[in-house]
């Protein structure tokens, strides 16, 4: 059996895309066409998921902007009784999943990365303006606050029941 190294020693490798082969023989993965970066720590790692999870963020964003604009084209273009809502709904729920990811990410980088006061106390400013963006979204989409939930629900059961003792004639315009 060979010999193993204490575990200090070992350093962990991301290989990225280059047009050059790497020239250094110290890459513990290496390609031809990939020349791998040295991740030697956790703080960098911790770098690299937060900038993951933000990249994930604006890639949900961007996806959701351009997948319900075609939509909202076509349906738009075969006549569909008002896609709009249709589309705002699906904006706002993008967009409230966004919000949700980049929260997360201050969060892994203050807490794990910078732990002073003052960072503490820029992360809870961000963590309230966002929460208050994502509730502005909600009342967008829903048209009622987070937290009146239960009431619209049986707001709208009750509706539900008296728009079915109406006559279809009537609900059609017809009286």
């Amino acid at each position: 059996m060979g010999q193993t190294a204490p575990l200090s020693d070992v350093t962990v490798v991301a290989s990225i895309p280059a047009p050059y082969p790497p020239h250094d023989d110290t890459y513990l993965v290496s390609r031809a066409e990939f020349p791998a970066i040295r991740i030697s720590n956790v703080r960098e790692w911790i770098e690299l998921a937060s900038q993951g999870i933000q990249d994930l963020a604006v890639f949900i964003i961007v996806v959701s902007i351009i997948y319900g604009s075609v939509r909202f084209l076509l349906q738009f273009l075969r006549r569909v009784a008002d896609p709009y809502p249709a589309y705002k709904k699906l904006l706002g729920r993008s967009l409230l999943l966004s919000l949700e990811f980049l929260i997360a990410a201050d969060v892994i980088r203050t807490i794990l990365l910078d732990e002073t006061a003052k960072s503490v106390g820029i992360l809870g400013g961000l963590v309230l303006v966002r929460t208050f963006l994502s509730w502005s979204v909600v009342v967008e989409i829903e048209g009622h606050w987070p937290w009146q939930s239960a009431a619209a629900a049986a707001e709208r059961e009750d509706a539900g029941v008296v728009e079915a003792r109406k006559p279809v004639y009537a609900s059609a315009g017809r009286t």
